[in-house]
């Protein structure tokens, strides 16, 4: 029996616990599933292309993986170019295609019409290059593909991360600054500089540590399929409008409610960027299992090998020694953001207006404060369905001049 999962074209944040439930329901049932993804996202918003990878991931390594089924009735140029000019295409897509049928909804095999497209994506990620359409970034290694094609060589050889902080500073300056922040280069040069400073910081932080916690499972087996990378999108939405779509997401509302810190122009719209890195390895809990004793809950190993490299000068890091999640809180907390992890049962998040950065002391992870998504608690944790790998997604604030409202 075959159980198809469609996730619609207006999917939400919200959306994914009954995608996970349904999920694991026919896997409980030992049905094979098959996934439907839609041509496009009517309401792609923070996060969600990163938890689509990271769902697409979780169904392709439980083992009962059938059809990835493209919501698309024909494969001409027009259609082909359309769908790729959405972000989440390329990445799932790419998980899939050693694994399962990639098919159209008439059932039809359309894995060889999709190469070129795949291979143009490539091109352009071993380029830097931003996408064609919108104000956006992907960048991912494939794990699962052999190294000349998978790896971005800017980033990592096989056996390690080999970008250094200003070397990523250099070559991500032309796609993040002349395209995806393009809206106001030449209004906010100045003010945009130290933004991008502040976005590089992040992303290098994140990047090098997928290097660590992404590629192998507790046995230092690799994980195949696997993919990890960094999305970054430009975004900007009426306030009001935003605060009325998410008013079930508390901790996305209560983060645009802010009126002080996140200020708006003279048609109530906010400025922000999204940073998500992702991977679809074993997860922080499952990755650093050794780390565990018996005074440790889960979210003690999450906080724990999220600033694992805080203090740590070996290993492929002794170059460059990483400060993980305390200098991205660093770094949030004078842009006033907001940080969301999704990794094993937990999704957490850090608002940085409502709960503002504090100094921890070197390997005290008991004091980095995270909050359950749906509590609302930094000391009530609910569990949801396992999800593989981990999403870690930003919210960065632009700056903003009220009378300002470039079209």
């Amino acid at each position: 029996m075959e159980k198809i999962i469609k996730i619609r074209g207006n999917t939400t944040l919200g959306d994914f616990e009954k995608l996970y439930n349904d999920l694991y329901s026919s896997i409980n049932k030992k049905e094979y599933v098959s996934v439907q993804i839609p041509k496009n996202l009517s309401r792609n918003f923070f996060s969600i292309t990163s938890s689509l990878i990271q769902f697409v991931a979780t169904w392709i390594q439980c083992g009962f993986a059938k059809r990835l089924i493209l919501n698309i009735e024909s494969i001409d140029e027009e259609t082909l170019t359309k769908l790729y000019e959405q972000e989440f295409i390329f990445p799932l897509v790419a998980l899939s295609w050693n694994d399962v049928l990639i098919e159209d909804v008439n059932g039809k095999n359309v894995r060889a019409h999709l190469r070129y497209y795949q291979n143009e994506f490539i091109r352009r990620m071993r380029k830097v290059e931003a996408m064609r359409k919108g104000e956006k970034l992907l960048l991912a290694n494939l794990d699962h593909f052999d190294n000349a094609t998978g790896l971005l060589p800017y980033l990592e050889t096989k056996d390690e991360f080999i970008a250094q902080e200003p070397d990523l500073n250099d070559s991500l300056k032309p796609p993040i600054m002349n395209q995806v922040l393009h809206y106001t280069l030449s209004y906010f040069q100045k003010n945009l500089s130290s933004v991008y400073d502040d976005i590089i910081g992040i992303i290098y932080e994140l990047l090098k540590n997928t290097q660590e916690w992404g590629k192998e499972d507790k046995s230092k087996t690799p994980i195949t399929p696997n993919i990890r990378g960094v999305f970054v999108k430009f975004y900007k939405r009426n306030r009001a409008k935003l605060l009325e779509e998410y008013a079930d997401e508390k901790p996305i509302s209560d983060f645009f409610k802010d009126e002080q810190t996140i200020k708006n122009n003279t048609l109530g719209e906010v400025y922000f960027i999204e940073m998500s890195v992702f991977d679809a390895g074993a997860g922080f809990v499952k990755r650093f299992v050794e780390e565990r004793s018996e005074s440790l809950h889960d979210i003690d190993v999450i906080k724990k090998c999220l600033i694992k490299n805080q203090t740590s000068s070996i290993g492929i890091f002794k170059k460059e020694k990483g400060k993980g999640l305390d200098r991205i809180l660093r770094i949030l907390d004078t842009g006033k953001g907001f940080l969301r992890i999704k990794t094993d049962k937990y999704c957490l998040y850090r608002n940085l207006t409502k709960n503002p950065y504090q100094e921890i002391e070197k390997g005290n992870f008991q004091q980095m404060e995270l909050f359950d998504w749906k509590t609302n608690s930094k000391n009530n944790f609910t569990e949801q369905k396992y999800s593989s790998g981990s999403v870690v997604s930003l919210l960065y604030p632009l700056p903003q001049i009220p009378e300002y409202t470039h079209e």
